[in-house]
């Protein structure tokens, strides 16, 4: 290396390791060694109502490293972007289904009865995270044991993630925009038999059983030779698998803003066509963060999120099961045989199989929509009351409507054969959430030791309504409006229910000189799932920590970067049961005849638990 004068500096650095500078001097020969930089352990991380910098937390929480993530590889879900990055997390995707991947998370296994998910907060409050844009993450936290998670009380049995989305920074305006397209293709294919094999298996099992051949050997020829449209020898999987199979995503955003003010905004989009026909996933995301500084001690703030999600899958026609899900088009392809045609000469579609054709319903729109439009809206302030005493409260609305259409066409078959009545059913369900808290905490320090104290309550409510109505014959494929349909068959129905949770929940921490480390958690919780002297319940907590390696006994040990013990304890609850439990269930419509006209009834359809 070359330098103008003596008295150049050279600054060498390395990622994962502290730079140094050195003065060229009259040197011409330079033995550099550098030191490991620990900057994981200087890392602020996430917790339960606050933030702990790595190093002096007491109870097991876990981050996920977002850069290395999103720039690695294309993401579009929220649970994908924690798959193989955190130790004790298992994420298990049921389908491939686009739109409802069915991403199963379990922190440190099973870690209740029935419902087994992770609390989520995303920005202060419990919602889901299936309509979160991965790239508007700002960081990820899980609390994996009681210690950590016990300040979350009722919630917290199974383990809690805690998503921050991004802020706007003051500065010059930035401009961020992310694609990716993918194509996709199944694996692990069964191979199926073809018509001339399949007919020789057939007449050969027929025989077994004392049973005359079906299929003659000038027959078995004629599929042999495949080049007669009268002798098919289709491959039903391959006919299910010719959708586009494609998919891309777009992310823009735009941050920015002054020391008063600062602002984020992201907007997202995810198109997913699958590898069947009409099994396609649309995502729209709007999201946006403001930030004010009224004075030096009081600011506020804005969180707006908006989603819209339209999946689609086809349904199966009334000659198997009518509405059936994409199951029942897997039982088709096992049993159809290869011998069955998939069109006639004409063109038009074969129905010559008693049990349908899958293909048919596909095409003539035997399609379940559903199209969930979701707001969650959130406002918060804070205020200085005294030097360390800050008073913070947040009021949020989260708002979901969800309209889900099952439609099933009448058509005909080339052959004459007819796939109906047609009918068409329509759900409406809304869920209203609102969500508030208020936050009283506390920090100072008094030389070496370090003092952190939360004192804060909460409420939630959730009110969940549905409204079904069902007609069957309609005159027309076009025409879908429930009242176009015939009052043969009618069905409706709907109902209501609420929820609430009330919380009151405390918290101290205590450090000296980063060396030893203690923490207490109180919550109590109230929930109305629960029967009157059974809703209301503890949720203690304690952690210690002493991190030896800052001990002066180890200052000459070199080959030891990091150690520390801990040790916890706490309760955690789990309110994710069915409502009304601990009541008797009461249901309308069991009808009974008394010797003569049938009388209206009602009927305890469940025991009820009042533990």
């Amino acid at each position: 290396i070359s330098v103008p004068d003596q008295d150049a500096i050279l600054e060498i650095s390395i990622v994962g390791y502290v730079a140094q500078e050195v003065r060229v001097g009259s040197l011409t020969r330079l033995n550099i060694k550098l030191e490991i930089a620990n900057t994981a352990l200087n890392e602020v991380v996430v917790v339960g109502y606050g933030t702990s910098s790595k190093a002096n937390l007491s109870g097991s929480v876990s981050t996920v490293n977002m850069g290395d993530v999103t720039s690695s590889r294309p993401l579009n879900n929220v649970a994908s972007v924690m798959e193989g990055q955190v130790s004790g997390v298992f994420i298990h995707q049921n389908s491939a289904q686009p739109g409802a991947e069915g991403m199963n998370i379990l922190i440190r296994g099973q870690g209740s009865m029935g419902d087994s998910q992770p609390l989520v907060i995303i920005d202060g409050m419990e919602s889901a995270m299936d309509n979160v844009n991965p790239l508007d993450i700002e960081s990820i936290s899980i609390l994996k044991d009681a210690a950590s998670a016990s300040i979350y009380g009722t919630r917290a049995a199974n383990g809690v993630i805690l998503i921050t989305t991004k802020r706007g920074k003051s500065g010059i305006p930035q401009i961020r925009y992310n694609t990716y397209v993918s194509k996709q293709k199944p694996t692990a294919v069964p191979d199926f038999l073809g018509s001339a094999d399949y007919a020789r298996l057939h007449n050969e099992a027929r025989k077994n059983v004392g049973l005359t051949p079906t299929f003659s050997d000038d027959v078995i020829a004629k599929y042999e030779a495949g080049n007669d449209p009268n002798y098919p020898s289709t491959d039903w999987m391959d006919v299910l698998y010719s959708g586009p199979a494609y998919s891309h995503n777009h992310s823009l955003g735009f941050s920015g803003g002054s020391e008063k003010t600062r602002y984020n905004l992201s907007l997202g989009y995810n198109q997913e066509k699958g590898i069947i026909k009409e099994v396609d996933a649309d995502l729209l995301t709007m999201r946006l963060n403001l930030d004010n500084k009224v004075s030096d001690r009081i600011s506020f703030g804005v969180n707006t999120a908006l989603s819209r999600a339209v999946n689609t899958i086809p349904l199966t026609g009334p000659e198997l099961t009518r509405g059936g899900d994409l199951q029942q088009f897997y039982n088709s392809v096992t049993h159809i045989p290869p011998t069955q045609k998939l069109k006639l000469e004409d063109g038009s579609w074969s129905g010559e199989y008693p049990l349908g054709n899958f293909a048919a319903w596909i095409a003539n729109g035997n399609l379940r929509k559903t199209i969930e439009n979701k707001l969650v809206n959130t406002l918060f302030g804070e205020i200085q009351l005294l030097e360390g005493l800050s008073w913070r409260n947040r009021a949020s609305v989260d708002y979901t409507f969800t309209e889900i259409t099952n439609h099933i066409s009448q058509f005909t078959y080339g052959g004459g054969q007819v796939s109906g009545p047609s009918s068409n059913q329509e759900d409406i369900n809304r869920n209203l959430i609102l969500d508030m808290e208020s936050l009283l905490t506390y920090a100072r320090q008094f030389g070496g030791h370090r003092v952190k104290a939360l004192v804060g309550t909460s409420g939630r409510s959730e009110t969940f309504s549905t409204t079904m109505a069902y007609r069957l014959g309609f005159p027309s494929n076009d025409l879908t409006s429930i009242n176009a349909g015939s009052t043969d068959g009618l069905r409706n129905g709907g109902y209501q229910i609420k929820s609430t949770l009330g919380s009151y929940f405390t918290r101290i921490n205590y450090d000296f000189n980063g060396k030893y480390l203690f923490e207490a958690n109180l919550r109590r919780d109230g929930s109305s799932k629960f029967a009157d002297g059974q809703r209301w319940g503890w949720f203690p907590s304690f952690s210690a920590a002493w991190n030896i390696t800052s001990e002066k006994f180890l200052d000459d040990v070199s080959w030891l970067d990091f150690l520390k013990l801990r040790a916890s304890w706490g309760i955690l609850g789990n309110h994710r049961i069915a409502d009304f439990m601990f009541m008797q269930k009461i249901a309308l419509g069991q009808n009974y005849t008394f010797g003569g006209p049938v009388a209206v009834g009602a009927a305890q359809i469940a025991a009820n638990n009042l533990d």
